[in-house]
């Protein structure tokens, strides 16, 4: 009987470590990873910027978004590397999202960010929290950024919710047409 306890608890191992790795495997090969450009017509107004280009990659745990915004000869890029379930404290050399409000931030700061999977890894939460410069003095700023893929995988919305905002900023992407081939 205790050989039959240590078989049936080895078994109940082996199922619960095929479902994690079948679980890691999908959150690898993430939908939301490639190469997306706006959809400047169904999004928020990108001033100052009129170009946002967003390369998502997924590595295991690990997710790194690139985005590149241009206007112009204007041009700005940063990578932001992530893991799921952890708090990651990154510097930052410029908040690119400044729309002409006055608040800036320099390379002496940092932004703490949590990156979590939902939906089965259809939506990818950042938990984002800086202290921006203005005139009136230094101010916390938390941001809740969700990346969601569309049922059918063509457009990745990301919808970001700022504690300085009343209404959300949307943005729309479509993935590049490379990548549908």
């Amino acid at each position: 009987m205790p050989v039959f306890r240590s078989f049936l608890h080895l078994l109940r191992a082996a199922v619960f470590l095929g479902g994690l790795t079948a679980a890691l495997a999908a959150i690898s090969s993430s939908p939301l990873a490639g190469d997306w450009h706006i959809d400047a017509s169904h999004s928020t107004e990108l001033s100052p910027w009129k170009d946002y280009e967003l390369t998502i990659s997924v590595s295991g745990d690990t997710v790194t978004l690139h985005r590149r915004l241009a206007w112009g000869r204007r041009e700005f890029s940063d990578n932001l590397t992530v893991q799921a379930g952890a708090v990651t404290t990154v510097p930052v050399d410029m908040w690119p999202e400044n729309r002409h409000l006055g608040a800036y931030i320099s390379a002496a700061h940092t932004k703490r960010v949590r990156a979590d999977w939902l939906d089965a890894g259809r939506i990818l939460r950042l938990n984002t929290d800086l202290v921006l410069s203005t005139q009136q003095g230094d101010r916390a700023v938390n941001i809740l950024s969700d990346y969601k893929l569309s049922a059918n995988g063509t457009l990745l919305t990301l919808t970001e919710l700022r504690s300085t905002r009343n209404r959300p900023i949307v943005y729309v992407f479509t993935r590049k047409v490379e990548e549908m081939k």
